[in-house]
C-alpha cells in the first residue's frame, strides 16, 4: 500500500467518524492479505502459577495488572526478531491466563501496533528499554473520570466483580493506582494523540 492510498484511507475514516452520530458504529469488511497486525500486551501476564511464587503471592494476584505483573523482558522478543517468523503470546480470558505462542507475526505483516499500557514507561526497570525501540508512540488521551467509570462497568459486565460497588472497589485498588503510576513515569513526548470521545451516548 502506498503512502497516497494510506492517507486517502485515514482521511476517508476520518470524515466519517467526524460525522457519525454518537450512538452509531461504521462498520467496514476487509478481505484479502494481512499487511498489518496488533500485538497486545495483555499476553505477557505473568501466569498465575508464576505470581504465585513471588514474595507476597496473595498481593501479586491482587494486584495483577500492575506493571510488575508482566513479563517485561518478553515484550522485547516481538519488537527485535532474530527470525522472519516471530511468535509471541495472547491473553485467554477463559483461562485468566497467557497462551504462549499464539500468534503469529509473518514477514507479510509490515505494520506491527503493539498495545498496551505500560509500553511508553519512562523510567521503570525494563519497560524504559522499550520506547526506544518502537518507531512511533501513540497516546490515547482519556480524562481519569471517565476511564474510572469505563472500568467499573467493565469489570461488572466481564463478571470480575459481583456488583457495582466490588467493581469500585476493586477500580480504585489497582485500575486507578495503575493508571496514576503510568502518568506519573511516561515519556514526555509522543508522535500522536489520539483524543477519546467523553460523551457516555458515544460508542468507545
Amino acid at each position: 500500500m502506498s503512502h497516497q492510498q494510506l492517507t486517502a484511507i485515514v482521511d476517508h475514516l476520518a470524515a466519517v467518524h467526524a460525522r457519525l452520530p454518537l450512538d452509531q458504529r461504521y462498520l467496514v469488511s476487509l478481505s484479502g492479505r494481512d499487511q498489518a497486525i496488533i500485538v497486545p500486551m495483555d499476553g505477557f501476564h505473568w501466569s498465575r502459577v508464576k505470581l504465585g511464587t513471588f514474595p507476597d503471592p496473595e498481593e501479586a494476584l491482587r494486584r495483577r495488572g500492575a506493571p510488575y505483573t508482566f513479563d517485561a523482558q518478553a515484550v522485547r522478543a516481538p519488537i527485535t526478531p532474530r527470525t522472519n517468523h516471530i511468535m509471541a503470546p495472547t491473553f485467554d480470558h477463559h483461562h485468566k491466563d497467557p497462551q504462549p505462542n499464539s500468534l503469529v507475526i509473518t514477514p507479510q505483516h509490515r505494520m506491527v501496533l503493539f498495545e498496551g499500557l505500560y509500553l511508553q514507561l519512562a523510567s521503570v526497570d525494563l519497560w524504559q528499554d522499550i520506547p526506544p525501540l518502537m518507531d512511533e508512540a501513540w497516546w490515547i488521551e482519556c480524562p481519569l473520570a471517565v476511564c474510572r467509570k469505563r472500568v467499573i462497568q467493565r469489570h461488572v459486565d466481564s463478571g470480575i466483580s459481583p456488583d457495582h460497588d466490588a467493581a469500585t472497589v476493586r477500580t480504585d485498588d489497582n485500575d486507578l493506582r495503575n493508571a496514576r503510576f503510568i502518568l506519573d513515569h511516561h515519556i514526555p513526548t509522543v508522535d500522536r494523540i489520539i483524543e477519546q470521545p467523553i460523551d457516555g451516548s458515544g460508542v468507545s
